[in-house]
């Protein structure tokens, strides 16, 4: 019988750290992409704005 570097708790609680890094780094993620769209958005807005303004 081999001995095991973790024990069971150390285990788990590893894995539990990486789940929460992951779910961290998706939550990252999803902020981005949303901060990226609002600014197309804007910018698209902002142009439209500009090309109304400047037929007006």
């Amino acid at each position: 019988m081999h001995k095991h570097d973790y024990t069971g708790a150390q285990v788990v609680r590893m894995r539990r750290q990486l789940r929460v890094e992951r779910a961290e780094r998706l939550w990252l993620y999803r902020l981005l992409a949303v901060s990226l769209i609002i600014c197309a958005v804007l910018t698209g807005t902002l142009l439209a704005v500009a090309q109304t303004a400047g037929m007006l």
